[in-house]
């Protein structure tokens, strides 16, 4: 039997103004039916507000049902080793990240946010210089933020499974082509605010921190499942959407849920079988994991 009866994907944006069509959020959401795998949404909601209203009542609705399901967004759940640690020494782990960001940064109805501006508070109380967090327009550079990375970071650039995902981008980066930082500090907050809705609280867990690096079970991990996904997932098909956005969060379901019917979706939330004791405790703790990536494979998904 497969793992999830629903698969639900999610196309990120740091955007500081409502915005719909290239760069903006998509959410698909496939269901397994008798018949077949079944689109039953694909939206584009203009702010991350209304982007977290939709999910939660369509996973609310999955679950009141009855049914699993998987959820993945596409920005990184953590940051490398030792950021916990400085960030809250009295909660050294992903929740203590987490918790911190849930109150520093400010993200209004609009899109309107503080993220560069929370970047250059933890920068200074940190380190008192311009690092870990880097990267933005001129007309954000202070003495607690510069456009350019730091010569000597105090952090790895990259987590554990950025380094096995070729072209992966650092979280520290908040600007600029391809940068995740930025989705990653107005992400965190929302993902937190899912996990303790009234609606999902005892039904949702996020892997690996609360699920563990293992291969999972259907239903006693957790009715609804989220993760952290990767883009290389699925190849872009570049026929069944004009936009790129759409057809990736289409192609991520419509992949995991292959995998899932093929049985081979559950090992996947083991995680790369390379990783030695001490790294998976890291990861288990504090770092996370991208779904699918191992160092054998840059995705298991990708063929």
């Amino acid at each position: 039997m497969a793992l999830f009866d629903a698969y639900a994907m999610v196309d990120w944006s740091s955007e500081a103004r409502p915005k719909r069509g290239k760069d903006s959020i998509w959410i698909a959401i496939f269901e397994r039916e008798p018949a077949g795998l079944v689109e039953k949404l694909l939206v584009n909601a203009p702010t991350r507000h209304a982007a977290v209203r939709i999910i939660l009542s369509r996973l609310a609705e999955l679950a009141a049902r009855g049914l699993t399901a998987l959820i993945g967004f596409d920005f990184a759940f953590a940051y490398p080793a030792g950021f916990a640690r400085a960030l809250d020494p009295q909660k050294a782990d992903w929740l203590g990240v987490w918790g911190r960001l849930s109150r520093l940064i400010e993200d209004e109805a609009n899109n309107a946010n503080n993220r560069f501006d929370v970047a250059a508070h933890i920068n200074s109380a940190m380190t008192g210089g311009a690092a870990p967090f880097w990267g933005c327009h001129r007309s954000r550079v202070g003495r607690f933020l510069h456009a350019t990375a730091p010569a000597t970071p105090p952090f790895a650039s990259h987590r554990l499974c950025e380094t096995r995902a070729k072209g992966a981008q650092s979280t520290w980066k908040l600007s600029y082509p391809g940068s995740v930082g930025s989705q990653t500090l107005l992400g965190i907050p929302r993902l937190l605010a899912l996990r303790r809705s009234r609606e999902l609280a005892e039904r949702l867990r996020i892997w690996p921190f609360e699920t563990g690096l293992r291969s999972l079970q259907r239903g006693r991990d957790g009715e609804i499942v989220l993760a952290e996904i990767w883009p290389g997932i699925a190849p872009d098909t570049g026929t069944d959407h004009p936009i790129r956005d759409a057809r990736q969060v289409r192609s991520w379901a419509k992949e995991y849920a292959r995998l899932d019917e093929a049985g081979r979706l559950a090992e996947l939330f083991a995680g790369d079988p390379s990783l030695t004791e001490a790294e998976r405790k890291s990861v288990e703790r504090e770092e996370g994991w991208i779904l699918g990536v191992t160092k054998a494979q840059s995705y298991e998904g990708a063929a």
